[in-house]
């Protein structure tokens, strides 16, 4: 019966006798898990990137609080989304209960088409009270 010294000596021995083919498997695994590593710390990279412009660059924050429905029918019916100056200080104050250091800063986003009788072009607008900023 075979043991493991022996075992490990014969596979010492091969990669030692086949040196050309041992070193061109080794560069290949080192080649191959580099590219892994590097692809995987852009794609990390990339998602972090995404997430921080949506967070902080486009101020959209960590949480979107909406009505029910608004995904399926708000731009046929975007007022009925709206809500109510008593309903956004209840969230506010269930939100700061929950989290007494949350930023929390309501914001209506309207786009459409102006014209002026012979010309018309696309707007985009945002409103948002400039101290819950």
């Amino acid at each position: 019966m075979i043991n493991a010294r022996h075992m490990l000596a014969f596979a010492a021995r091969n990669l030692l006798r086949n040196r050309r083919r041992t070193l061109v498997t080794l560069v290949s695994i080192a080649f191959g898990f580099t590219a892994l590593a590097l692809f995987a710390g852009y794609t990390k990279n990339t998602y972090l990137g995404l997430r921080d412009q949506a967070v902080y660059g486009e101020l959209l924050g960590h949480l979107t609080i909406s009505r029910k429905g608004l995904a399926e029918e708000g731009r046929l019916y975007p007022e009925k989304y709206l809500f109510t100056a008593e309903e956004i200080q209840r969230i506010s104050a269930k939100v700061k209960e929950a989290e007494p250091q949350a930023k929390f800063a309501p914001r209506l986003a309207v786009n459409g088409l102006i014209s002026n009788g012979r010309v018309s072009t696309i707007f985009i607008a945002e409103g948002v009270a400039p101290g819950d900023m």
